[in-house]
């Protein structure tokens, strides 16, 4: 599931020109920042159901987080390919900002639900 929701990001940037830019405008950091914060969602929750991510539940979010720049770094690259896309840094920012407040909400979110399980 993480490797198709990162070829269907990689499908959206491969879509030419500004076709996207009149529907988003104006949305495209928040736009940026929710698609990685699904993708570190969706990667924390696959580590859950596995002993090292619920073990590791800090480790795992720190890993989501650089996986999350890394598919953004080469996404961006990838943009420089496609006729009238472009790379930018505020997007590739805004994707590791999104990745870092799902990573924090599922921290907190575990956090809160082991506790409860040990009172």
């Amino acid at each position: 599931m993480v490797i198709g929701y990162i070829a269907a990001t990689f499908g959206l940037s491969s879509i030419k020109g500004r076709a996207l830019a009149r529907y988003i405008s104006g949305y495209d950091l928040l736009l940026h920042g929710i698609e990685y914060a699904l993708l570190a969602g969706l990667m924390l929750w696959y580590w859950s159901h596995t002993e090292w991510g619920s073990s590791n539940f800090k480790r795992a979010g720190w890993v989501a987080v650089i996986i999350c720049a890394m598919v953004g770094g080469l996404n961006e690259l990838w943009q420089t390919q496609v006729p009238g896309r472009f790379p930018a840094v505020d997007d590739a920012v805004a994707n590791v900002v999104g990745a870092g407040v799902a990573t924090v909400v599922y921290y907190y979110g575990k956090r809160g639900r082991i506790r409860k399980l040990e009172s």
